[in-house]
């Protein structure tokens, strides 16, 4: 009886030795400790020309096992903006051991702007004529420039057999997912003759603060012979159309207060 207690006691202590025996091989041949990725501020500014490597200013990485891995460091991906300039970066490192860390932080557009429609003819009709208004409108964007095929029809009132002024919604998107929507007043005119009235812009883009000549965008006739009515406040944001009136002609500006 005695025996079979030693022989038991023996087995006992030679498992606790294998079992820690097999833990101290684990600890020292087997890796499986993440590194660790450090960033100088949760956010980090550029321009929309720098390179992806002016997303990596201030990451670090580094392994108990592999030492400085912040050459190893790259840029997982960039979210759409998640803010007016701004979006989110995640960055992935990986160790020998093939042991994965990942971190995130903001990135700031200082250069971005929303993007901008542009008319270079009035949205003027005659009637039962086809009303096509994307064959004169128009949008830029400084991330992808000419966005114009990607201009929708969001909502619209006009009634092509009917004169009368209408309007109509049109939106357009980038590929950072920014969004411009503008309304503008469509005339639908039995008027035959070509209207004679045209301005530089049909859509104006303001700061805030900035000041506003309705008459400096008229091209023809001379601004004296047009009435222009408004209600443009450059001190709310906001949008704003603009009538212009000589004659029998009548064209419409929209002004957006941003």
């Amino acid at each position: 009886m005695k025996l079979l207690q030693r022989i038991t006691v023996i087995l006992f202590i030679i498992s606790a030795l294998l079992y820690a025996g097999s833990r101290t091989y684990h600890h020292f041949l087997v890796d499986d400790t993440p590194p660790v990725l450090t960033m100088d501020s949760d956010t980090v500014e550029m321009r929309l020309g720098d390179t992806r490597e002016a997303l990596l200013r201030g990451v670090r990485a580094t392994d108990n096992r592999d030492g400085d891995l912040t050459a190893e460091v790259i840029v997982q991906g960039v979210t759409k903006l998640i803010g007016e300039n701004t979006a989110k970066v995640t960055y992935i490192v990986f160790d020998k051991a093939n042991n994965m860390a990942t971190c995130s932080r903001t990135v700031r557009y200082t250069d971005y702007e929303k993007p901008h429609f542009s008319m270079n003819q009035a949205a003027v009709y005659p009637v039962n004529g086809p009303v096509m208004l994307l064959d004169r409108l128009h949008a830029t964007d400084v991330v992808d420039g000419d966005i114009s095929g990607n201009i929708r029809i969001v909502s619209q009132n006009v009634n092509a057999r009917e004169p009368g002024l209408y309007s109509v919604t049109a939106q357009v998107s980038n590929s950072l997912g920014d969004m411009d929507t503008v309304t503008l007043k469509v005339i639908v005119t039995d008027n035959e003759e070509p209207c004679a009235l045209t301005l530089q812009d049909y859509i104006v883009y303001l700061d805030v603060g900035s000041s506003f000549d309705p008459t400096a965008y008229i091209t023809a006739p001379e601004p004296y012979l047009v009435t222009v009515t408004h209600e443009v406040n450059t001190q709310l944001p906001g949008m704003y159309h603009v009538s212009y009136t000589c004659g029998p002609d009548t064209v419409w500006q929209t002004v957006v207060v941003h």
